[in-house]
């Protein structure tokens, strides 16, 4: 859980720092640049899902071995 909530962190600035860089050049990216940080989001979330699951699988599985 570590590695998720660092890279959640990391996103988080690197959006920060893109979303100011872009305002500074032009406003009119403004929609662009929302549209595709939200689609970074959700694919990132959906990721993060799949991966949680297939831990949890395995952990069931091994238990279920034993």
């Amino acid at each position: 859980m570590c590695t998720y909530t660092k890279l959640i962190n990391n996103t988080r600035l690197c959006k920060v720092i893109l979303y100011y860089i872009i305002n500074f050049f032009d406003p009119s990216v403004k929609i662009i640049s929302r549209s595709i940080s939200q689609t970074i989001n959700r694919s990132m979330i959906r990721s993060m899902i799949r991966s949680m699951i297939r831990s949890m699988n395995r952990s069931m599985n091994r238990s279920m071995n034993r």
